[in-house]
């Protein structure tokens, strides 16, 4: 039984399984990095179209940003809009529930 096993729960490891507020975060995480990304791109290429090719699918990419981020905020999952000390205080409490 290996780390994948654990994570999805094979191994009957409740506390290791990875649930759909999990997974959401990881996308939301990766399509910040694709947004990004695509960004840096578009301004860096010469070809006028493979730029127009990059625009396209960064917009394409901020839209599905924006649709992940208010899924997210609706289910809320991620609090976007609470304080420093809000977010540090969720962040340490979900923290000391994964150690347990």
């Amino acid at each position: 039984m290996g780390l994948l096993d654990e994570l999805f729960g094979d191994n009957n490891v409740t506390n290791a399984t990875l649930g759909d507020k999990d997974i959401a975060s990881d996308m939301l995480k990766d399509s910040k990095f694709a947004v990004t990304s695509l960004a840096m791109m578009v301004t860096e290429i010469s070809n006028p179209e493979v730029r127009t090719t990059l625009a396209k699918q960064l917009t394409s990419s901020v839209q599905m940003h924006q649709r992940l981020s208010d899924m997210l905020i609706h289910k809320e999952w991620y609090k976007p809009y609470a304080s420093p000390q809000q977010q540090l205080s969720q962040d340490v409490h979900m923290t000391q529930n994964a150690i347990r």
